[in-house]
């Protein structure tokens, strides 16, 4: 972690840790985490994804499985 964080740089980080897991949870949307944390949507998924969050409910096989009844 970075030594000489500013109390602003903190507290953003801070609230992108707290609407990780609130998403993580599945407590709120990913629209609110994404305000709430001060983020872009895009910006917001792409913290997600670099936390290897999925935004998909159902895992890959189940992805397979529908796509082969489909």
């Amino acid at each position: 972690m970075k030594e000489n964080l500013s109390e602003k740089d903190l507290e953003k980080d801070l609230k992108k840790q707290i609407a990780l897991e609130l998403y993580k949870s599945g407590k709120c949307s990913t629209g609110f985490c994404a305000h709430f944390c001060g983020l872009n949507y895009d910006d917001f998924l792409l913290f997600l994804s670099e936390n290897k969050v999925s935004i998909f409910s159902q895992s890959l096989s189940e992805i397979l499985e529908d796509a082969k009844r489909a």
